[in-house]
């Protein structure tokens, strides 16, 4: 999936951000895993060939695959009585 916005501004950069935080919600809430592939996007000249070579409008902000995975055990956490104190 690619985020994309209209500019490569901070304002955009932050609505993406935003956009980006709503999607992972909901692909948690639908059971989907999510890997960000930053590399693509990392730099002005890469986000820039890959509207190109897509021939999209805008700015891709982030490239993310989704999709079920296997399970993984969950990380482990302290209790919380060693964590706070009253």
């Amino acid at each position: 999936m690619l985020l994309t916005s209209a500019g490569d501004t901070p304002a955009d950069w932050v609505q993406s951000g935003r956009a980006l935080s709503a999607l992972l919600l909901i692909a948690t809430e639908a059971g989907l895993l999510a890997q960000p592939i930053a590399q693509v996007i990392d730099l002005p000249s890469a986000r820039y060939a890959l509207a190109q070579l897509l021939g999209i409008v805008g700015t891709p902000q982030m490239l993310l695959r989704l999709g079920h995975g296997t399970s993984v055990p969950a990380t482990p956490r302290r209790p919380l009585a060693e964590v706070l104190s009253s």
